[in-house]
């Protein structure tokens, strides 16, 4: 089952790369793709720009903690905001 998620994050990022208009995203690869249960625990990650990974779990949380009680099974949110990394968004 990992191996799974791991394949949607993979994609999740070769479907950002393949239609950005971002150097940034589309040459330099500067994003990050991973699934998160509805806990906000991290399910698995691709290895694109693993820096980022650091602050996606804050940033789960505070998207969980803003909007928790209108997200239903298989709801996808993303997002660009690096502000969002915190409760405080």
């Amino acid at each position: 089952m990992a191996n799974l998620f791991m394949a949607i994050a993979e994609e999740m990022g070769a479907t950002l790369q393949s239609t950005a208009s971002s150097v940034n995203i589309k040459e330099r690869l500067d994003f990050s793709c991973a699934v998160f249960d509805a806990d906000g625990n991290l399910v698995a990650n691709a290895p694109h720009m693993p820096v980022h990974l650091g602050s996606m779990g804050d940033c789960v949380a505070s998207i969980i903690a803003r909007y928790g009680t209108a997200m239903v099974e298989a709801t996808c949110l993303r997002a660009t905001r690096p502000t969002m990394r915190n409760s405080s968004a």
